[in-house]
C-alpha cells in the first residue's frame, strides 16, 4: 500500500471530523486539517468508526483526550450498548511508513494502568474533567476494555506486540476483560467502503483437501490455515462481515472457549470447530495446485456469513502472539486448520444474464446462524430448591427473578439470582466472597457440587436470602455515598475493585447468626449498625494494607492470597475478631490449577485443560498436583503444551531438546517420559547425564524410559526425582 491509499484515508478522516476536533490547546499553523494535531486526533476518533459503524461523530470527537500530559491515551470512549471502554492511542504518519515507537507503546500501556488504578493526578485536565464519568464506568459489572492502537503504517514490531501481550496477561488474570485492536493502514483502507455496505474485499484462499459441491450454486469446501485467517483479520477486521448477522460479539463465553482451544489444544481445533462459511461474488480456481490435496481460489467480493467469532478470535490471538513461542510470530496457529465453505452467489436468470443472488445470500446467512446459547446460569431455574425459594418469597409479595434476562429486575420488592448470590456469599465466608468476585459463573456449573451447595441448600431459607440482599443494599448505598464525595488514590481504587471485601467485613461485624432465617423483619438489626462509621474504619485500614503491597490496587484485588491477607488483617485489627477457619461440613476443596501462584494466564489455561483430562484418575491428579506445588518453579522452569506437557529447564539453549526434563502425558494412565521422538527430533532428559539418576531409573522406568503412574505408591516413588533436579 502507498501514497494513494494514504490520500484516501486522509480524505475520509477529514470528511468525518472536519470542524468537530477541538484544537484550542494546540499550536496550529496553516490549514487546521493539514496539521498533525488535527490528523492524529481525527485518526483516533475514526478508529471508533471502524469498530462501531453507527456511532455519533460528535460524541466521539468530544471523547478526545490527546494533548499535554495525556499519559499516552489520545481518546477515551465508552460504548454503552456493548459495555466496552475504548482506550486509544493514535499515530498519524503522512507517508504511512512509520509505526509507533516502543517508547510510545510504553507510555500508552503505562497510561492504561494508571487510569484503571484511578491515578488521575497523572493525567491532564481533559481526563480529569471526566473523572466522575470514568469512575462510574470502571465500576460497571462485566465491563470490557478495548485497547486500540491505530496508526497509518502496516507493520508493528514483535517487541510492541509482546508488551501488549504482557498487559493483556495482567488485565485478564483470571477472566478476559480486555482485548487489543490493532488498526493499521490496511484495515483503515478496508474500512473506507464498509460503512456503505459495499463488499470490496478480494482475496486468494488456499484450501487443503478441497472438493467441489455439485449443486445449483457454485461452491467449494476444504481446510484453511489459521495463518490465512489471521491475515484476513489483520487487514480487514469487521469489514469481513458484510452479510453476517452479529459480526464479532466481543468476549462472549463461546469466544473464550474458542481462544482456550487455540491456546491449549490447537491440534484439536478442527475437531471442535463448526467451521467458517464465506459467500463471494466471484469464485475461480487458479491453475496452480491441480490436485485435490491443495488448491488456490480467487474470491472477489467476499463476506464471512458464519464463523465470525472464529475469525475474530483467531485474528485477535495473532495480534498478541504470546512471547513464549519465539520469534516466528505464528504461535499455536502454525499447522492449525479450520473447515471452510466458499459459496458463490452469482446466478444466471432466464435470459442467461448473471446477477448477484442477494436473497440466496441472506438465506445462507440466516440458516447458518440458527443457534441459541445456553449458559450454566440458565440451569438454576430447573433446581427444585430455587423454585421453592421463589414460591416462598412470592407468598409475602417478594419477586425472586429466577429466569435469566438482560437485566435483573431490582426494586424494593424484587431481586435476582446474581444479587442473591453475592449477598449470600458475603454472609458465608471469605472463600465464597473471593469466588463470587472472581468467577461467579463457576458457582452454577454443577448444581450438585459443594461450591453451589455451600451457598444454596435446605438450611438457607428464602427469608434469609432476602435479608442478606437488603443488608448488602445498605452497604452498597453507603459505599456509593462515600465514592460520591470524591476520594482519591487507594481509597477510590478500593471502592472500585475491593468493595466485595468491604461487604464481607461488614457482614462479619453484624454477625451472620443475627440475620433472621424465619422472618423478614430486619429494621431493628439495620438501625443498630452505624454503616458509615464501620465502613470508614474498614477503608482506612485497607488503604494502609494496599499501600504496603507491592502491587497496584487493581492487581491486589485479583490476587486471592492478598485479598485473604487484607481481610484477615482488618478483621483482627478493626473488628477485633479472631481469624479462624470456618466450620464446614463440606468435602475438602479439590486441587485447582488456578490456585497455584506464579502461572501466566496461558499456563493456567493449558494446565487446567490437562487437569480436566485427568480429574477422574486419583494417582494422576496427585502426581500432577505435587509436580506443580513441589517441583515446578516459574523462575527456573517453563512448559510447552500440545495435548501433553513438556517440562523444560530455563537456560540460554536455543533448542528445546537441550533443556528437556520430562514429558507428562495422559492416555488411560499418567505417563512420565524421559525419552521420546516427535517430528523428527529426539528428546532425552538432561537428567540422564547423571549416573546416579540413571541408576534410579532402572527400577522406575520401562525399556522405553517411561514411568507409569498407576498408584499412590508410584507417586511417592517418583517424587524422589527432586534429588536430581
Amino acid at each position: 500500500m502507498g501514497l494513494l491509499e494514504m490520500s484516501q484515508i486522509k480524505s475520509k478522516i477529514i470528511e468525518e471530523y472536519n470542524k468537530l476536533i477541538d484544537l484550542s490547546d494546540a499550536i496550529v499553523r496553516g490549514e487546521p486539517t493539514e496539521s498533525n494535531e488535527f490528523l492524529s486526533r481525527a485518526l483516533a476518533a475514526y478508529s471508533i468508526n471502524v469498530l462501531y459503524t453507527e456511532v455519533d461523530n460528535h460524541s466521539v470527537a468530544s471523547s478526545i483526550t490527546d494533548g499535554s500530559r495525556d499519559n499516552g491515551i489520545d481518546l477515551i470512549y465508552y460504548n454503552e450498548e456493548r459495555n466496552e471502554l475504548c482506550l486509544v492511542q493514535s499515530k498519524y504518519n503522512h507517508k504511512g511508513n512509520s509505526e509507533p515507537s516502543i517508547g510510545e507503546i510504553y507510555s500508552f500501556i503505562g497510561g492504561i494502568k494508571d487510569l484503571i488504578n484511578t491515578k488521575f493526578d497523572k493525567f491532564n485536565q481533559k481526563i480529569n474533567s471526566r473523572r466522575d464519568e470514568i469512575v462510574t464506568i470502571l465500576e460497571k459489572s462485566k465491563l470490557k476494555f478495548k485497547i486500540i492502537l491505530v496508526y497509518t503504517a502496516t507493520n508493528l514490531s514483535l517487541d510492541a506486540r509482546r508488551e501488549f501481550n504482557d498487559l493483556l496477561d495482567e488485565l485478564n488474570d483470571f477472566r478476559d476483560v480486555a482485548e487489543l485492536e490493532i488498526i493499521n493502514q490496511k484495515r483503515l483502507y478496508a474500512s473506507l467502503h464498509n460503512r456503505n455496505n459495499s463488499r470490496n474485499i478480494d482475496i486468494d484462499i488456499d484450501l487443503k483437501n478441497w472438493g467441489g459441491y455439485d449443486g445449483e450454486m457454485e461452491a467449494v469446501y476444504g481446510q484453511v490455515s489459521a495463518i490465512q485467517i489471521a491475515n484476513w483479520w489483520e487487514n480487514y477486521g469487521n469489514s469481513l462481515y458484510d452479510y453476517n448477522l452479529r459480526k464479532l460479539l466481543g468476549n462472549t463465553q463461546i469466544n473464550d472457549e474458542i481462544r482456550k482451544t487455540i491456546e491449549t489444544e490447537p491440534e484439536l481445533f478442527w475437531y471442535y470447530n463448526n467451521g467458517i462459511t464465506i459467500v463471494c461474488e466471484e469464485l475461480d480456481k487458479k491453475r496452480k495446485g491441480n490436485t485435490n490435496h491443495f488448491g488456490t481460489f480467487e474470491c472477489k467480493g467476499i463476506s464471512v456469513v458464519n464463523g465470525a467469532q472464529t475469525v475474530g478470535v483467531i485474528g485477535k490471538y495473532a495480534q498478541t502472539i504470546p512471547s513464549i513461542v519465539g520469534e516466528d510470530e505464528k504461535g499455536n496457529l502454525d499447522n492449525m486448520y479450520i473447515p471452510l465453505k466458499i459459496i458463490s452467489i452469482t446466478s444466471v436468470d432466464d435470459e442467461g444474464q448473471e446477477y448477484l443472488n442477494e436473497a440466496f445470500a441472506s438465506a445462507v446467512t440466516t440458516k447458518n446462524n440458527r443457534q441459541n446459547e445456553i449458559k450454566e446460569r440458565d440451569f438454576i431455574s430447573l433446581d427444585s430448591y430455587q423454585k421453592k425459594i421463589e414460591r416462598d418469597l412470592a407468598f409475602i409479595g417478594i419477586k425472586y427473578q429466577l429466569m435469566r434476562s438482560e437485566e435483573e429486575e431490582t426494586s424494593e420488592n424484587s431481586f435476582g439470582v446474581r444479587e442473591a448470590t453475592r449477598a449470600v456469599s458475603f454472609a458465608k465466608d471469605i472463600e465464597a466472597t473471593i469466588l463470587v468476585k472472581r468467577e461467579p459463573g463457576t458457582i452454577f456449573v454443577d448444581l450438585a457440587s459443594p461450591v453451589y451447595k455451600k451457598l444454596f441448600n435446605d438450611n438457607v431459607t428464602g427469608y434469609y436470602i432476602w435479608n442478606c440482599v437488603r443488608i448488602e443494599r445498605e452497604i452498597t448505598q453507603e459505599l456509593d455515598r462515600i465514592k460520591a464525595e470524591g476520594p482519591v488514590d487507594e481509597k477510590l481504587a478500593i471502592l472500585l475493585y475491593g468493595k466485595e471485601i468491604v461487604s464481607k467485613l461488614v457482614f462479619d461485624f453484624i454477625g451472620k447468626e443475627k440475620i433472621p432465617k424465619d422472618s423478614v423483619e430486619l429494621s431493628m438489626l439495620i438501625q443498630a449498625v452505624n454503616f458509615r462509621e464501620i465502613i470508614e474504619k474498614i477503608l482506612d485500614r485497607m488503604v494502609l494494607k494496599v499501600k504496603d503491597s507491592n502491587k497496584t490496587p487493581n492487581n491486589t484485588f485479583k490476587n486471592k492470597t492478598l485479598m485473604r491477607e487484607i481481610y484477615e488483617d482488618v478483621k483482627f485489627h478493626i473488628l477485633q475478631q479472631e481469624v479462624k477457619e470456618e466450620a464446614s461440613s463440606l468435602e475438602p476443596e479439590q486441587f485447582q490449577v488456578e490456585n497455584v501462584e506464579g502461572l501466566s494466564r496461558v499456563e493456567r489455561l493449558q494446565l487446567s485443560n490437562f487437569m480436566d483430562k485427568i480429574k477422574d484418575n486419583e494417582p494422576a491428579v496427585e502426581l500432577f498436583r505435587r509436580w506443580l506445588e513441589e517441583i515446578y518453579d516459574g523462575e527456573q522452569h517453563y512448559i510447552g503444551y500440545m495435548t501433553n506437557i513438556h517440562f523444560y529447564r530455563k537456560d540460554e539453549s536455543s533448542f528445546a531438546t537441550e533443556k528437556f526434563i520430562f514429558r507428562i502425558a495422559y492416555y488411560t494412565k499418567l505417563i512420565i517420559s524421559l525419552e521420546f521422538n516427535v517430528y523428527g527430533s529426539k528428546y532425552r532428559s538432561t537428567l540422564m547425564d547423571n549416573e546416579d539418576f540413571l541408576k534410579w531409573t532402572q527400577d522406575m522406568a520401562d525399556d522405553k524410559q517411561r514411568i507409569i503412574i498407576d498408584s499412590k505408591d508410584k507417586v511417592e516413588q517418583f517424587m524422589e526425582i527432586k534429588r536430581y533436579l
